[in-house]
């Protein structure tokens, strides 16, 4: 690696400082290459990670990838009772509701682990189908409801933009006064 004098240090380190997207698993791999040549407290305060990460990174990945098979397995284990609860509700039931069934059924699962894997399954309540909205049919035979009421629509006193006005309304500078 070139030496602090010429440049080319901070040259190589541009790279991770100009690609936010970098991953902190490049940046580990790229201070464990390095980390003969230049203290690990240099390479850690320049790439911006912690050096209790760096160091801690290493010690739990074995509990990582054990937590992460568990998971698998646990996920594993869930994936058939998810599926019969989803069958048993005629494929209606969401995650909340097959939740329901499992903690009834006595497993001890979140709502969120539901749904991930159902998610991750492919297994999603069927949706209801919303309707087209009927249209009137002008071209029936039926003949329309009765006036029941025997009401007359006629105007008694007309208005003077046209608009009707009944018996039981007095017009005032205010507006209309309404008699009951």
């Amino acid at each position: 690696m070139p030496d602090r004098a010429s440049g080319d240090f901070a040259q190589s380190l541009r790279v991770f400082r100009s690609a936010g997207s970098e991953t902190m698993m490049k940046k580990r791999a790229f201070v464990t290459a390095h980390k003969a040549q230049y203290a690990v407290s240099t390479f850690c305060r320049v790439l911006q990670i912690s050096r209790s990460w760096f160091y801690g990174f290493l010690t739990s990945q074995a509990a990582r990838d054990q937590r992460q098979t568990d998971r698998k397995v646990r996920d594993m284990e869930l994936l058939p009772k998810n599926r019969t609860f989803f069958k048993a509700s005629n494929k209606c039931y969401g995650s909340e509701r097959i939740h329901e069934d499992l903690v009834a059924d006595g497993e001890t699962v979140s709502e969120r682990r539901v749904a991930r894997i159902m998610k991750q399954n492919k297994v999603c309540a069927r949706l209801n189908k919303c309707s087209k909205p009927i249209t009137k049919d002008r071209n029936h035979k039926m003949s329309p409801s009765p006036n029941l009421l025997d009401q007359n629509s006629h105007c008694l006193i007309p208005m003077p933009f046209g608009w009707p006005i009944s018996p039981m309304s007095t017009r005032t500078k205010a507006g209309f006064i309404w008699r009951v």
